[in-house]
């Protein structure tokens, strides 16, 4: 048994104890690789797709993060015009440019380097998928696409262009 100054004094050092113990192991998170830097990771510029084919400016849009094509290995079409949509389902933005085209939408961050909830539209084959984004490595970029569940998918390594 104690006195009741003494187990003040022992639960005081207690939680003095207890409180050293979280700040250590909460400032040991931040420091550690993929710990805190993980929330600092920046998934914002251009990249190239994996099949190097287009470059894709991804950005903040709003409190979301969205992609558009800025570039394109071949960008004219055999007749000497800038390539379109001609793929799109909808016929009336077949007439739209591909260099311009915002291919990624309404991403979302779930966690350091994830982003989801958001689409990729394929101008190859006019088709919308649902989408997640890792930032696997300040250059190297996960890309799924894929329908319903992202184990019916594809994914894509895309590479970041140094401007």
């Amino acid at each position: 048994m104690c006195g009741r100054r003494r187990c003040r004094i022992e639960a005081s050092i207690r939680g003095r104890i207890a409180i050293g113990f979280l700040v250590t192991l909460l400032a040991t998170w931040l420091a550690w690789p993929g710990g805190g830097a993980a929330a600092d990771a920046v998934v914002t510029g251009v990249w190239l797709t994996q099949d190097d084919q287009a470059q894709v400016r991804i950005s903040d849009c709003g409190d979301k993060l969205c992609g558009t094509i800025v570039a394109l290995r071949d960008p004219l079409a055999p007749d000497g015009q800038p390539k379109t949509d001609t793929r799109n389902r909808d016929a009336s933005l077949h007439s739209r440019p591909i260099v311009g085209l915002q291919i990624l939408r309404d991403f979302i961050r779930l966690d350091g380097k994830r982003w989801g909830d958001g689409t990729i539209y394929n101008p190859e084959d006019g088709d919308t998928y649902r989408c997640t984004i890792t930032l696997d490595n300040p250059v190297t970029l996960i890309v799924r696409g894929y329908v319903g569940i992202p184990l019916f998918g594809k994914t894509q390594i895309w590479h970041r262009v140094t401007e």
